[in-house]
């Protein structure tokens, strides 16, 4: 990273491959925190998922904002593949797969809060691709 009077610049192509920075975030997940640590306030992180990895169902506390920077991945909602942006909203909740790995860019307002036996989501996240693949 290159520290800047505005923030700090990173080259994404050389952090994804990298192994440095990276911690296991849950099963097959990795994450590159970016900006704070996930338990107070808003934050922003990479995620790398293997094959088959899940993130398990959680309620989002405030905006959650997923980039989709390599492969794919979908929520009960839809398929969001390269380049896809989803925006979910403050109390909606999802569980996330990627069935072939993938790396996301995601920044979360506040806090997501983890849980089990979560309902069905009720509410579409909004998506910009020029070619998003959605389930019905």
């Amino acid at each position: 990273m290159t520290d800047s009077v505005a923030g700090f610049q990173l080259n994404l192509e050389s952090i994804i491959h990298a192994s440095d920075g990276w911690v296991p975030f849950r099963d097959g997940v990795e994450i590159y925190r970016l900006k704070g640590d996930g338990k107070m306030g808003s934050s922003s992180a990479l995620l790398r998922y293997g094959p088959g990895a899940r993130v398990p169902s959680h309620v989002h506390g405030g905006h959650e904002h997923i980039l989709v920077l390599s492969g794919s991945q979908r929520d009960e909602r839809g398929h969001y593949v390269t380049g896809t942006l989803v925006i979910n909203s403050p109390g909606s909740r999802h569980e996330v797969t990627s069935d072939e790995g993938c790396v996301v860019l995601v920044i979360w307002e506040a806090p997501v809060i983890f849980e089990t036996g979560a309902p069905e989501p009720d509410e579409s996240p909004r998506t910009l691709s020029s070619s998003t693949h959605r389930d019905s």
